[in-house]
């Protein structure tokens, strides 16, 4: 009987209709997920992990427009490590929703101290908003908006201080209740954005029925920018595509001069990646917030051929200003929630790769 239920639920975690039959692989897949479900509770409640911050550059000025909070786990060794297969598993269950509300504590309350006088020997870096990704089932979870809310309120961030990143859609069964969580963080001055753009399903649909403020291509897609003409037409067209719904265009996983010199001519705004820096810890990010700027190449071609949308950008977050053409998703009064890593060489029993220092 213990088989048939697995077997039930598997199928109807792969949709409706679906009939599935049990195989040895359920039983240990259930065994593996109990483990690491385990182990991310025990990380959460025991302090076993830690914040960085990788800054998200202006491509013309080379500002820092933003930094996205990401998290690591702190092995028994000391190293911090990229949690490959361990944060996929953040997506169900109590342990992934006390990850998430840790994420977004830490996010602001970090956000929040970094605008107050340093320590001594800190530099003093200018504000700027800090991003944090969520799973639109993660987003949809009781407990999450209030959990921002709180955040907020009790550090005393400025809301536009504030962008959440939506990674991933979900079910279309979701999309209603979404759409509602984002009015509600927008109505706290937070800005959306939908990240990982260009890989998954969805992504196409939740422009026209979501309401975003920025749009960030996927990792995949910038990989083969350098190299493959597919690879450039296509993200080309998804980035004008958010500068036609008047969105804040971005890109991560930008780690080579060449994926940055293809982005600049095809108009992408900001972008994150080892082109520019590595995840950093605090007193690394300080000393990069008050140098201000990163340097960035020279796009191609004299000034007269370069394109109007490469002009300076003074916003500092992911709310799109002047996007009045737009039209958005639009929520009522109702829309308040009723309930109060890059892949590589695995070092660890479970994908896990080190972060080299910033």
């Amino acid at each position: 009987m213990r088989n048939a239920d697995l077997a039930m639920y598997r199928a109807k975690s792969e949709g409706k209709g679906r009939v599935m039959l049990y195989t040895p692989a359920m039983r240990a897949d259930l065994e593996r997920r109990t483990e690491l479900d385990e182990r991310l509770r025990a990380a959460v409640r025991e302090g076993g992990f830690a914040l960085l911050h990788q800054p998200v550059v202006d491509l013309v000025s080379g500002a820092v427009t933003a930094v996205e909070a990401q998290a690591r786990w702190r092995s028994a060794q000391g190293l911090l490590l990229t949690p490959a297969e361990f944060l996929r598993s953040t997506e169900n269950g109590d342990a992934a929703a006390r990850y998430s509300r840790w994420l977004v504590r830490e996010a602001v309350t970090a956000a929040a101290l970094r605008r107050s006088p340093p320590a001594r020997g800190l530099p003093v870096p200018p504000p700027v908003p800090v991003s944090v990704r969520l799973s639109a089932e993660r987003l949809c979870a009781p407990g999450l908006y209030e959990t921002v809310a709180a955040a907020l309120r009790d550090s005393g961030l400025p809301g536009g201080q504030l962008i959440v990143e939506v990674a991933r859609m979900g079910p279309d069964e979701l999309a209603d209740e979404l759409g509602r969580r984002l009015a509600a963080l927008r109505r706290l001055g937070v800005s959306t954005a939908l990240a990982g753009f260009g890989a998954g399903h969805g992504s196409l649909g939740a422009l026209a029925r979501l309401p975003f403020d920025g749009l960030k291509l996927d990792r995949s897609l910038v990989h083969d920018l350098g190299d493959s003409a597919l690879a450039r037409t296509l993200a080309g067209h998804a980035l004008r595509l958010g500068r036609d719904l008047g969105l804040v265009t971005g890109a991560e996983g930008v780690d080579l001069p060449r994926q940055v010199a293809v982005l600049q001519e095809l108009g992408c705004r900001q972008v994150q990646g080892s082109a520019f820096s590595a995840p950093l810890d605090e007193s690394r990010l300080r000393r990069a917030l008050a140098r201000r700027a990163y340097p960035v190449p020279r796009p191609p071609g004299p000034p007269s051929a370069r394109r109007a949308y490469l002009a300076p950008d003074t916003r500092t977050s992911g709310r799109a200003e002047g996007a009045q053409g737009r039209v958005a998703a639009h929520h009522g009064p109702s829309d308040l929630p009723e309930h109060q890593a890059v892949p590589g060489p695995g070092t660890g029993p479970h994908g896990e790769t080190t972060v080299p220092p910033a």
